[in-house]
């Protein structure tokens, strides 16, 4: 496993100055430490959440999800360029952890109600999502509302009970190591 976890931790990517994030400023890294201890042991409404875009009836269907596997889901909004940066990261590691754990799972959630601008930005990104992956987006705001934040973007792991057991609130970028720690440590537990 140590392969795994040194070939994650390697850049995948170079950020342009116009993406990549400022450093969070001392207050801002102890915000976000509050909002995700809040955040864990909570148990996500994912059922009742998401919808996903069915592309033959080209219409938004409600979204099942596989409960029976441990899964990370990330929140992003296509306004935000701490998203999109960290967006070739996650692509890297969702390769990586699928290779490794097979049952695991990934979601990646748009949070906007417009549906133009998330399919135009979708378009010309068409690289954007990971292969296979569905275009799911929040109908309404029940998740933000069950977890009290609307930080984006917010990558959460979750149990086969769909309980939140680790929450990276800002970019996943710079805290690779953490979650592939996190990954490997619930994915002895269960696989």
């Amino acid at each position: 496993m140590q392969s795994l976890l040194s070939s994650l931790l390697l850049p995948q990517t170079v950020l342009s100055a116009a993406t990549a994030a400022p450093g969070p400023s001392p207050s801002a890294s102890q915000s976000s430490a509050w909002a995700e201890s809040q955040l864990l042991s909570r148990r996500l409404p994912l059922s009742a959440g998401l919808v996903a875009w069915d592309r033959q009836s080209k219409t938004w269907q409600p979204y099942q999800t596989t409960a029976s596997r441990l899964s990370l889901i990330n929140l992003w909004s296509v306004e935000c360029g701490p998203c999109r940066a960290e967006m070739p990261t996650l692509r890297a590691m969702l390769a990586a952890f699928q290779k490794n754990f097979p049952s695991f799972g990934f979601l990646i959630v748009a949070e906007t109600q417009d549906d133009r601008e998330l399919f135009q930005f979708l378009r010309t990104h068409a690289d954007f999502l990971p292969k296979n992956t569905p275009i799911l987006k929040v109908r309404g705001e029940r998740i933000q509302q069950e977890l009290a934040t609307s930080t984006v973007p917010l990558t959460l792991l979750v149990d086969r009970g769909q309980v939140v057991r680790h929450a990276f609130v800002g970019s996943i970028v710079s805290r690779r190591s953490e979650l592939v720690s996190a990954v490997e440590r619930l994915s002895q537990v269960t696989e």
